[in-house]
């Protein structure tokens, strides 16, 4: 069993920018493992501050509650499972409010020095996210929908921790407790199940080619760099460089040049193209300080957007470029 150190902020000095702590974040949780360092969590911290001053201001809202769990490379990865499965458990957040990160040591095993704002790109897209899902739960006609995506995150998080304890049992050689931890796994399944029963997955795939939209777009405009997420998955290694090219805003790949393609990072990448394109090229938003104000005009055009696709069955089989066209078409008269 994993041993975390709790570190519990509400409301505190993290956001003391605020006159109160309003729309910004007011409970946010930071648990760490032993190995990772106060600095590195400080850091984290830092970054969520500087976050909501550049690109929230006073319009969009922040998450009322985060659960920030970090863990580091070295204690994790001697948890058994793929690779693939660790990659998207190091780096994850959910709907239930739930943000898992890995830190890693910026001094490589032979002494290179790693490129910490690079690792840390992946923090601040899961952060990204959490900033959608707030603002997306604003709005009343996707409450119902995000109230459900809500409980089927918190049953898969528990269905998660549910496994750890059942292996630890395991392990421990303790065979009633064992078998009573796998009963109660199935039973969170079957609730699971339930939950799911006749709903649209089309639905939840909203959310997800959108929501990896969006989290790559808060690290793009944090960054002032459009290719920042592409440099990051290349960096580590966890991409190649063609594949890479789908987290990419300044790609240039726009309908007529773009492979289609169904994969949630990937099926939006005209639009990124198009959104770099027509209003962060130039540079403009970036050297007024705009960020927030763009990021308000497109979270907002983007409900619409979500909304409007809801409602229409018919767009849930369309192409993956009539998808792209009709969120072009939603996002070309953005005024901030």
């Amino acid at each position: 069993m994993r041993t975390l150190i709790a570190i519990l902020i509400l409301c505190g000095p993290l956001f003391s920018y605020a006159d109160s702590c309003g729309s910004l974040l007011t409970d946010i949780s930071i648990y760490k493992e032993n190995t990772v360092p106060e600095a590195y969590v400080r850091k984290l911290q830092n970054t969520l501050d500087e976050i909501n001053l550049a690109l929230l201001g006073k319009s969009l809202k922040a998450p009322a509650i985060l659960n920030i769990e970090v863990y580091s490379t070295l204690d994790f990865s001697s948890k058994e499972q793929d690779t693939e499965d660790d990659e998207e458990t190091l780096y994850r957040y959910s709907s239930a409010n739930d943000l898992i990160y890995m830190y890693q040591n910026v001094i490589g095993p032979k002494g290179e020095i790693k490129d910490e704002d690079l690792l840390l790109n992946h923090f601040i897209h899961e952060y990204g996210h959490a900033i959608l899902d707030a603002n997306l739960g604003a709005s009343k006609i996707l409450q119902e929908h995000f109230a459900k995506i809500k409980r089927m995150g918190s049953l898969n998080n528990q269905l998660e921790e549910q496994l750890d304890v059942i292996y630890d049992l395991e392990q421990a050689g303790k065979k009633k407790a064992t078998k009573e931890a796998e009963e109660y796994h199935k039973a969170l399944n079957a609730q699971l199940m339930l939950e799911t029963l006749g709903y649209d997955k089309n639905i939840v795939e909203v959310f997800e080619a959108y929501g990896e939209f969006y989290a790559d777009l808060v690290v793009a405009l944090f960054r002032e760099d459009g290719s920042a997420m592409k440099e990051t998955q290349y960096y580590e290694g966890s991409a190649t460089a063609d594949d890479a090219v789908y987290r990419d805003f300044s790609s240039g790949l726009d309908l007529e040049t773009w492979q289609p393609s169904d994969g949630i990072h990937e099926t939006l990448l005209p639009t990124r193209s198009f959104v770099w394109e027509t209003y962060l090229k130039d540079g403009k938003v970036f050297e007024n300080r705009d960020q927030a104000k763009f990021l308000k005009a497109l979270t907002d055009a983007l409900v619409l957007h979500i909304e409007k696709r809801l409602q229409n069955p018919e767009m849930e089989t369309s192409t993956a470029e009539s998808r792209n066209q009709w969120l072009i078409e939603d996002l070309s008269h953005l005024r901030y």
